[in-house]
């Protein structure tokens, strides 16, 4: 691999994007960093995943698996400790 970057899951944020320092176009595998479970009428379970936020950003994003009409705690994200392996795609692909 050439010049790979990682990246603590903690330091992404939902819907806000993250530009990785020596990183032009961010390259990473998919995958799932953490929970987020939110209290309103009921509750609801969201998967935290990285995702492209623009072409020079990553983020987290939300994907809802889970409602369950009982109360059950209060608002939590959780996230991994482990980090995310980000790559420059430029340094494997012309644009």
């Amino acid at each position: 691999m050439t010049k790979p970057v990682l990246v603590p899951s903690t330091e992404f944020a939902v819907g806000k994007g993250k530009a990785i320092p020596g990183i032009k176009r961010p390259m990473y595998t998919l995958q799932r960093v953490g929970d987020y479970f939110w209290r309103t009428d009921g509750g609801y379970l969201d998967y935290l995943n990285i995702f492209q936020n623009s072409k020079t950003s990553l983020g987290l994003s939300r994907y809802r698996y889970f409602y369950n009409s009982a109360y059950i705690g209060e608002t939590t994200t959780a996230l991994s400790s482990f980090p995310v392996l980000v790559l420059d795609a430029e340094d494997y692909f012309k644009f």
